[in-house]
């Protein structure tokens, strides 16, 4: 699955969101914006790019996290 990195955001979800529970394991400050990696439950891992400078100061490694993004911001990609 493949989502638009402008639309994915660590917030709680509200309606026609998908959502998934994580912990924060790595940030890097990119300028003005901040790469999260979300480890899932699964193994996998999800990367959020995130321009919110509150985020920045609130979230910690190890955190537990919802990672959110609307339905339309999504594009399932076959395995090649």
């Amino acid at each position: 699955m493949q989502v638009r990195p402008a639309t994915g955001r660590t917030i709680d979800s509200g309606s026609q969101r998908v959502s998934v529970r994580g912990r924060l394991v790595d940030s890097v400050f990119m300028g003005a914006m901040v790469k999260y990696d979300v480890a899932l439950p699964s193994g996998n891992h999800i990367a959020v790019l995130s321009p919110d400078k509150v985020q920045r100061h609130v979230l910690a490694i190890g955190d537990d996290v919802t990672v959110s993004w609307p339905i339309d911001g999504q594009r399932i990609v076959p395995d090649a």
